[in-house]
């Protein structure tokens, strides 16, 4: 089994700086939409199981774009969506992107990961919703050669994958942000769930 968490493609969010975490009325841009394409023909080789999509538009939009491509089903999972940032969404100013970064600061480096945004989610909040459906996963498939996407966004992946990769820690995923429509690869290798492709970076002692 092997699963492939991507990034969705640039939204007009992404383009225009804006915090949008858990707005659903941001579309991918045309640069985004170029870049699904291109991952669809990265991926057309592959014979993948299933898509699963955080339900936010521009997740939702990358998947139907790869669903088309590689003729495989989406399903929706609220678990999968990227954390909620509370009282910053929506706005774009300089301060708001300051306490984000706090926020960031307070999770991965001050190891405080009760902290959040007023009105948003903690970081064992993120971690609680969105591992139980990967092990799950994990559980379902283990003894296939399946192949499974996982399509969401880049703060729910840096959030949770450290904990339920075998041979990643906080550390490493935080100093490596993915790009749209980048993608995190991992396989289940004797008995653990194990990254071999982060981004760019592949793991040599996976």
């Amino acid at each position: 089994m092997r699963i492939y968490f991507v990034r969705h493609g640039e939204s007009e969010a992404n383009a225009n700086k804006i915090i949008s975490n858990k707005n659903s009325n941001y579309s991918l841009t045309r640069k985004g939409i170029q870049q699904v394409k291109s991952l669809c023909r990265k991926f057309k080789k592959i014979e993948f199981h299933i898509i699963y999509s955080s339900p936010i538009q521009r997740a939702t939009e990358t998947s139907k774009i790869l669903s088309q491509a590689l003729n495989i089903p989406v399903e929706i999972r609220d678990c999968i969506q990227e954390f909620d940032a509370g009282i910053l969404e929506g706005l774009a100013d300089e301060k708001s992107w300051n306490e984000l970064g706090d926020l960031w600061q307070n999770w991965f480096v001050h190891n405080n990961p009760d902290y959040k945004i007023q009105d948003g989610e903690s970081l064992n909040d993120i971690k609680n919703r969105f591992s139980p459906f990967i092990f799950q996963i994990v559980k379902d498939y283990h003894k296939t050669d399946n192949n499974i996407i996982i399509v969401g966004h880049c703060g729910s992946f840096i959030c949770t994958l450290p904990f339920i990769l075998h041979n990643i820690d906080m550390e490493y995923a935080y100093q490596r942000w993915l790009g749209n429509c980048e993608f995190v690869l991992a396989e289940y290798i004797k008995g653990n769930l194990n990254c071999v492709q982060w981004g760019a970076y592949k793991l040599i002692n996976s």
